[in-house]
């Protein structure tokens, strides 16, 4: 019922207004103006777990028929994503790239490559483990 009032009161200037000038009233505390203070950042942190299936023998995958024989659960530990991981983790990636390619270990063609692509064989999961991303094979 809030979320729909709310939404009305977007509609209007004037109300909308008032939504942007006192975002702590009108969101009963959860939202300010002013951004998280760094006890807040410091204390936030993000984990993901990705869980995989597949196959001991890489000599099952031929047949298609036979069921996944191993999993793998993994776990990726980081800081406040928003204010403090992205911007790590843009400068990390950018100079993994750049000092690959200054070394000639990796040739970036021109367009558009995914992360994947981009990052294959390079160093950058190390370099984020030093800025205190934690990797776990679980």
């Amino acid at each position: 019922m809030l979320g729909a009032l709310i939404g009305v009161m977007t509609s209007f200037k004037a109300t909308k207004t008032l939504l942007l000038s006192y975002p702590s009233v009108f969101s009963f505390g959860a939202f300010s103006s002013k951004g998280p203070s760094q006890d807040q950042l410091d204390a936030t942190h993000v984990q993901f777990d990705f869980f995989a299936k597949g196959y001991e023998n890489k000599d099952k995958t031929t047949t298609g028929y036979d069921k996944p024989d191993k999993t793998l659960h993994t776990q990726i530990v980081l800081q406040e994503p928003g204010y403090v991981f992205t911007p790590i983790a843009a400068i990390t990636a950018a100079l993994t790239l750049l000092d690959d390619i200054k070394s000639g270990k990796k040739n970036i063609p021109y367009g558009v490559l995914t992360p994947a692509a981009a990052f294959v064989k390079t160093d950058i999961v190390s370099r984020l483990q030093q800025a205190d991303v934690k990797y776990t094979v679980l």
